[in-house]
């Protein structure tokens, strides 16, 4: 077994909403804003990616490794002149993300 630790990065749009965290098709986990989770899965290559409200981030494979952990950040990408007119991308294709961190 390995683990992914996920970290959602604040952001004041979808705030009050939990993003459903889909790995293999199937929901597991959901993330509030500003948290993390810890995700135990095993070995192997898994598909996964967030959902929220009609949206979702890019599918990412990820590889499992026995006995270690993979990080990963979601958020929203709608930042600067996309937030203040959030209600014309909100649901545009990769309007959240979800990618790997250090």
């Amino acid at each position: 077994m390995g683990e992914i630790l996920l970290t959602r990065d604040y952001h004041e749009l979808y705030s009050s909403q939990e993003f459903k965290v889909i790995i293999d098709g199937k929901e597991v986990n959901n993330i509030k804003n500003n948290k993390r989770k810890v995700i135990t899965l095993p070995v192997g290559q898994h598909e996964m990616y967030i959902q929220v409200m009609g949206t979702k981030s890019s599918t990412k494979i990820v590889n499992i490794e026995p006995k270690k952990t993979l990080r990963l950040s979601c958020g929203s990408n709608l930042k600067g002149l996309k937030y203040i007119f959030h209600w014309l991308f909100a649901f545009s294709k990769n309007s959240i993300y979800l990618e790997e961190t250090v």
